[in-house]
């Protein structure tokens, strides 16, 4: 059984499973830049207590608009804010998280019995940003002659009530949201698929996951007509897809989740922190006073992260693997050879902490 619950504020859409064992999992996508643990962490574990959950049965994904606001502690040594803009931040990010408990609320008490279908489609305006100038790619894009690893499979869950009419679509791209760059909120491209969807299809919810496109960008950029041009050519992979071949999804469902610690490369010494808190770089300056703040209250640095990873089996038919942080195209294309290309693979999850480089994407870059 399936929900779905519209938010009035910026971007956050909600389906829920409940299978016929029982089973249930919620669903939450953001269009977001990213949240932190700090966000997500009690969010998740808030739905899990007040609807019989485990931790792993909740995802949160973000689109990674570059228009949408700041949220807790994610990226907070990015920008030097001003006390009342600080203010602002604490109070929304506060009130974001009220606002999904309230959602999944509403979700878990009005529910639907659905029918799924799964399919893949593709859309190929992704391009490698590490390996194709954007003065260069109209013109190697019509030559053949692109370069670097890029993933352009959109995978689809389609979801209709059982009269078998329409009632969501979720899909997923690997793809910066990265068109615009300017200070008005927007979805960016993945907004305007949802749009289209919404307005092809009356009556349905469209919900936008982003894959592993850390390294990948829509190019060329910078204008609200491509964000709209790239959202129509997202939204028509998902109509053709729906079209196609799509396959029946059995009503079981499986949850997990771990956290890795994934160790860093050699923290730096009190010394280079002194150092680079002087530097004329305002986000190297800042992340530097952060860390000097931390010793300063007695802790050590720490050595290692708690790295997010889930993984969802919808029937036979969908295996989903969701990643947290921003997650280079490499890491999709390696799972999808070693475990089969009906791999569902998403970034941005439960927790945007930083880039996730693969070792060839680190070599490229000469690193």
């Amino acid at each position: 059984m399936l929900q779905k619950e519209r938010a009035p504020i910026f971007g956050q859409r909600h389906w829920h499973w409940r299978m016929r064992e029982g089973k249930r999992a919620l669903l939450v996508t953001l269009d977001l830049v990213g949240v932190s643990r700090d966000v997500t962490d009690p969010v998740r574990h808030e739905i899990a207590v007040n609807h019989q959950l485990g931790f792993k049965d909740v995802l949160i994904n973000c689109s990674h608009t570059h228009t949408g606001p700041v949220v807790g502690e994610n990226l907070r040594t990015m920008y030097i804010l001003e006390e009342n803009e600080s203010q602002k931040l604490l109070n929304y990010t506060r009130h974001l998280k009220e606002r999904l408990v309230e959602l999944a609320d509403a979700a878990f008490s009005n529910l639907e019995a659905s029918r799924l279908r799964a399919g893949q489609s593709q859309a190929t305006f992704a391009t490698n940003r590490r390996e194709n100038p954007q003065s260069h790619v109209l013109a190697w894009r019509a030559s053949g002659k692109l370069k670097g690893p890029v993933d352009y499979s959109v995978p689809i869950l389609e979801i209709r009530d059982m009269d078998h009419q329409l009632k969501g679509l979720v899909f997923g791209y690997a793809c910066h949201a990265t068109v615009l760059s300017d200070y008005q909120w927007s979805g960016d491209y993945p907004g305007f698929a949802q749009i289209q969807l919404e307005s092809r299809y009356d009556g349905i919810q469209a919900m936008f996951w982003a894959g592993c496109g850390a390294d990948i960008n829509p190019l060329p950029r910078r204008t609200a007509a491509l964000a709209e041009q790239y959202g129509g050519e997202l939204a028509q992979a998902v109509t053709q897809g729906i079209k196609g071949v799509m396959d029946e999804v059995s009503p079981t469902l499986k949850t997990d989740y771990a956290e890795i610690p994934l160790l860093f490369a050699p923290m730096p010494s009190r010394e280079d922190l002194e150092s680079e808190a002087q530097s004329d770089n305002p986000h190297a300056a800042s992340r530097a006073q952060k860390w000097m703040n931390h010793m300063n209250q007695g802790h050590p640095l720490p050595t290692s992260y708690p790295y997010p990873m889930g993984l969802w089996r919808l029937g036979n038919q969908v295996k989903w693997l969701t990643m947290g942080g921003e997650v280079v195209v490499d890491f999709a294309l390696t799972f999808k050879q070693t475990y089969g290309r009906d791999l569902w693979i998403a970034g941005y999850s439960h927790d945007v902490m930083a880039y996730i480089p693969f070792e060839t994407s680190l070599e490229r870059r000469g690193l």
